[in-house]
């Protein structure tokens, strides 16, 4: 008997731990299942929302291409009447009195260019008589002999080597290298002075090249600077007092600036670019970069031009 209740109070003990295991199974799967649709009700309520706003987005871009492309269309069609209009009135007589005058100067040339021809002729004349006296004085070259024959019986003389005092060798030493140099055989008066002449204009002409070299970024960047100064002078003459900077689907502007902040800080950056130039050892990166800069101060006028 007490086996028997032994028995039915382990049956029972395991039937009340089957039902905690199956409550707590389904408590569980209750609450995936209650995560599971709250994340699937998220995800659909944010990917409307998302479709619903590029959608705006969409019908907004494509809106402002249109305008845009068709304010292009009619600024290309004004463009092209003043280009035809101004080809017309002004290019077209220049061009047409600039014709007339070459054929009046070419008539009246023809002379002047015989004479330059006869000139060069006289000078190309004067060079060969000039190259003619300096060959001259130029040392010639020696015929060469063919060799004699020695008699089989005669035998040659043993040859002297040529002996150098150790004073002279210390006078030799003593005389700089470069007074060394062989003096020049050329004695005409006027040869020498056009050498002395090319010798000075290839002096300055190297002189010039280097400093050139040096000062490359000064000529790179003056340019730029020109550009830069004109494009925010232009900017201050024609951009409203505020500025905005960031339009929105409504069509207004979502940060407005002073007309003094939107014409310095292009102009600071393309500064900044300028002295990294400075600054840099392969300069040609940054000059680069301060060029690209100056599309700044022209998408401002235009954003606001066409908003």
């Amino acid at each position: 008997m007490s086996d028997q209740n032994r028995l039915d109070e382990l049956i029972k003990k395991y039937l009340h731990y089957w039902d905690l295991l199956i409550a707590a199974c389904s408590k569980v799967v209750n609450k995936a299942k209650h995560h599971a649709v709250t994340a699937a009700a998220f995800v659909r309520r944010y990917a409307k929302l998302l479709a619903d706003k590029l959608k705006k987005y969409w019908d907004v871009v494509s809106g402002c291409g249109k305008e845009a492309l068709q304010k292009l269309a009619a600024w290309l069609l004004k463009a092209r009447a003043w280009v035809r209009q101004k080809w017309e009135q002004c290019v077209k007589p220049l061009l047409q009195k600039a014709a007339a005058w070459l054929l009046m100067v070419r008539e009246k040339a023809d002379p002047a260019v015989q004479k330059v021809k006869v000139w060069f002729a006289g000078l190309k004349e004067r060079f060969a008589a000039l190259t003619a006296k300096v060959q001259r004085y130029l040392p010639a070259k020696p015929k060469e002999l063919p060799p004699a024959e020695a008699p089989a019986e005669v035998t040659a003389l043993p040859v002297a080597e040529e002996v150098i005092l150790p004073e002279a060798q210390a006078v030799v030493e003593d005389i700089p290298v470069k007074n060394r140099v062989r003096q020049s055989r050329i004695t005409d008066p006027a040869l020498l002075k056009i050498l002395a002449v090319l010798g000075v204009t290839g002096k300055y002409v190297k002189l010039v090249i280097k400093w050139i070299w040096k000062l490359r970024t000064v000529f790179m960047a003056i340019p730029v600077i020109w550009a830069a100064v004109k494009l925010a002078i232009q900017n201050m003459d024609r951009l409203p007092d505020y500025v905005g900077l960031d339009i929105q689907s409504s069509g207004e502007f979502a940060q407005m600036i002073t007309k003094t902040e939107a014409v310095v800080w292009p102009l600071g950056i393309t500064a900044f670019c300028l002295v990294l130039m400075f600054c840099s050892k392969k300069p040609l990166l940054p000059w680069v970069i301060s060029i690209f800069t100056l599309v700044l101060p022209v998408l401002i006028w235009v954003l606001n031009f066409y908003a």
